[in-house]
């Protein structure tokens, strides 16, 4: 990436947006008018290049995402992250950089406690197209929860929620919510990441040239059902927006109180998009979900979250709202509680670390149990699929809910599970079979042998 030399222009533009504040007239529009000149030229301002103090610590990718590899790096002492886009050809290049550059003007401006801070653009000879942000040594929220089991998971999803809203407001869509996207800092508190980068990802005209790998195919557990089908929608594109957001949010909510990823119990992304675009969600997890703060308002908030019409999903500062309610009534479980619960996880036969584990092959047995399991949960229902809503007076009294389930207009057809055929031989009497016998010195000759019925 290379920046702008004869010319000062978007330097100084620069330096009017940082000396303007964020509400201002001037802000916006300098803001507005150097995101459309760096997204047409492919340049950046020079403040926005890392050039020196910044080293990679070593050759090889720490961890590899769908569309990026992640890097160690240190800048001016301190651990910082290094994620490089994985562009192919120097005609794709270009693309992928237009977009690049017009998203890192927003990148920039973000400020808030619940976003990973974006410190800047790698040096073009350490990569093409990189970005560095702040190390966040805890990892992601389920890597966190495996290593602290007792965190209270309310306090992180409204952190998630706050950093959520705080996007919105500005006018920005995520596109990518995700428990592998949501990293915990220093102090505990879950932080937003890769937000902007769906934008580059799922454009068409940069899709293409970005190498992805099969864990982008991860996301689809948590896309919302007109991103899978616009068609079915009423939509023209698949678009992420802040409705898709707020279903994929839902989607993190549960997997926070479960410590698995949507539908783990699918080895297939294909299951899973056959099952959302016929209006199938996870069911509620039992009550070791419910001990660690998974209460009746918790699930139907995410019941709403999870709707069909992508219209009737609550917005941003309503998800917060029910949030913090059920922070302020929720009430830690006695040790003993949390023992019993840590046992039953660790001696289930199925657990997910990310979305890559839901892609093994299934284990001897398996495929019995979640086959039988599968067919009992599609047989309750067998023409409409009604969204079981709790009564909570608060989801009622902001009109989101009524006091009558919620249907969806297109009922489905449950899949009935196929049958195991067996083959059986009949033998008539005269039919013969025959069989080897074995010695020490090996197989003996042939023996015929004669059954009859």
């Amino acid at each position: 990436m290379c920046t702008l030399r004869n010319s000062k222009f978007k330097d100084r533009q620069q330096q009017v947006t940082a000396s303007t504040g964020p509400d201002d007239r001037i802000h916006i529009q300098c803001e507005q008018t150097l995101r459309r000149l760096c997204g047409r030229a492919g340049l950046l301002p020079s403040s926005f290049i890392l050039k020196d103090e910044l080293c990679k610590d070593g050759e090889h990718a720490i961890t590899a995402g769908g569309f990026a590899d992640v890097f160690s790096g240190t800048y001016k002492g301190k651990k910082v992250a290094l994620k490089a886009l994985r562009v192919y050809g120097n005609e794709n290049l270009k693309k992928v950089q237009k977009s690049f550059c017009r998203e890192a003007v927003f990148w920039r401006r973000f400020s808030h406690p619940n976003i990973v801070p974006f410190l800047g653009i790698s040096d073009p000879k350490l990569f093409p197209l990189c970005m560095v942000s702040q190390w966040m040594a805890n990892g992601n929220l389920l890597v966190y929860l495996r290593r602290y089991p007792r965190a209270n998971r309310l306090n992180l999803l409204v952190g998630v929620a706050e950093g959520l809203l705080y996007l919105h407001q500005i006018g920005i869509v995520h596109g990518d919510v995700k428990s592998a996207n949501i990293l915990i800092d220093d102090a505990h508190r879950a932080c937003l990441a890769d937000f902007g980068l769906a934008c580059i990802t799922h454009d068409a005209r940069t899709a293409s040239a970005i190498t992805t790998s099969t864990a982008m195919h991860g996301s689809i557990r948590w896309m919302a059902p007109e991103l899978l089908h616009p068609e079915q929608a009423g939509r023209e594109d698949s678009r992420a927006s802040a409705e898709s957001d707020i279903y994929a949010l839902g989607m993190v909510i549960l997997e926070t109180f479960t410590g698995k990823i949507p539908f783990h119990h699918h080895m297939r992304d294909a299951t899973v998009v056959l099952d959302v675009t016929l209006g199938m969600r996870p069911d509620r997890p039992g009550s070791e979900a419910t001990a660690l703060g998974l209460s009746d308002l918790v699930w139907s908030l995410i019941e709403v979250c999870w709707q069909t019409a992508w219209r009737a999903r609550p917005r941003i500062d309503f998800v917060l709202q029910c949030l913090k309610e059920a922070q302020s009534n929720f009430v830690p479980p006695e040790e003993d509680e949390l023992q019993s619960g840590e046992k039953e996880r660790s001696d289930s036969e199925y657990s997910t670390d990310d979305e890559d584990d839901a892609r093994r092959p299934f284990r001897r047995g398996e495929m019995d149990t979640l086959a039988a399991g599968t067919s009992e949960r599609r047989s309750d229902d067998r023409h409409t699929k009604i969204l079981q809503t709790s009564r909570n007076p608060h989801l009622i009294r902001s009109g989101l809910l009524t006091s009558e389930p919620i249907r969806y207009s297109r009922p489905f057809e449950t899949r009935q599970e196929p049958r195991r055929r067996r083959r059986v031989f009949v033998l008539t009497s005269c039919q013969t079979r025959s069989h080897v016998s074995y010695s020490k010195n090996g197989p003996r000759r042939p023996m015929r042998r004669r059954r009859m019925i």
